[in-house]
């Protein structure tokens, strides 16, 4: 005999939602977000240089976790890459586009995309003088 609750094996249980009670704490997450780990060949060198993107892993936007060679690749070259190691010893590299579509600082932690960042807007040159008749003048 069946108890309230419990369904037959033969029949797909449907999700049941159930409201917590005012005493009642919410359980906590019992594991961390899986990070993608990439090997040398998804690194960039320091002078921007990438292996091929593998089939199946170009990307068609940028978004965390993201190789360093996937951000090359879909934003093109750039010469501003900074490569270091952290306090853990992990490779971490940061990848600048001071202008263009992609414009940002992008920081990778062992070879993923793990946070980005938007540049400042490029300083609006300073007004030109005018001369006493109202026309620019020469500087």
């Amino acid at each position: 005999m069946m108890g309230q609750g419990q369904v037959p094996a033969t029949q797909n249980p449907q999700p049941v939602t159930v409201a917590a009670q005012p005493h009642e704490a919410a359980p906590a997450p019992q594991s961390q977000p899986q990070v993608q780990v990439y090997g040398a060949e998804a690194y960039v060198s320091p002078d921007g240089a990438c292996a091929a993107v593998a089939a199946g892993q170009e990307a068609t936007g940028v978004a965390l976790g993201m190789s360093e060679c996937q951000l090359i690749h879909l934003a093109g070259p750039t010469n501003m890459i900074d490569i270091g190691t952290n306090e853990r010893g992990e490779r971490t590299v940061v990848i600048t586009y001071p202008a263009g579509e992609r414009a940002g600082i992008y920081r990778f932690t062992s070879g993923a995309l793990v946070s980005i960042e938007g540049v400042p807007p490029p300083a609006k040159p300073p007004p030109r003088k005018r001369n006493q008749r109202g026309a620019p003048g020469r500087s």
